[in-house]
């Protein structure tokens, strides 16, 4: 694993590998190929070891609020993109993180924690391997 994974987001990192799937709920919830630079989610203590198959967005500063209080991590979007996975065989756990982790390099300077986002099998065919960079602040 890269420095680029701060302390407190390694056991995030490992369980966050993405789902392609949508949940439905009453808040703005996105997948990961629909997040968009600059967006803010909270993800609350008791999902965090699990993966993560959707992303209810909320503004910054709710989400920095409810992160102080404790009990969940604050993540801002600081970069999306996609692997163009279609094209080829799907990689390991450690090989996507590699991938997301060199994309997320040029953060490392800036911001104290960032957490890679990787695809699943599903989302790696279907939408070419959507990613994402995130700064994250642990309550």
């Amino acid at each position: 694993m890269s420095r680029v994974v701060g302390g407190a987001a390694i056991a995030v990192t490992v369980a966050v590998i993405v789902s392609f799937a949508l949940i439905g709920s009453s808040q703005r919830d996105v997948t990961i190929q629909d997040l968009t630079v600059g967006d803010c989610f909270f993800l609350p203590e008791n999902d965090i070891g699990l993966s993560i198959t959707s992303f209810p967005l909320a503004e910054c500063g709710d989400v920095l609020e409810r992160a102080s209080s404790g009990g969940g991590v604050a993540a801002y979007v600081l970069k999306v993109g996609v692997l163009n996975g279609s094209s080829s065989q799907f990689p390991t756990a450690e090989e996507l993180l590699q991938m997301v982790d060199e994309r997320c390099e040029k953060f490392v300077l800036t911001v104290p924690a960032i957490l890679p986002l990787v695809p699943d099998e599903t989302a790696w065919n279907v939408a070419g391997g959507p990613y994402a960079c995130l700064s994250v602040s642990p309550g």
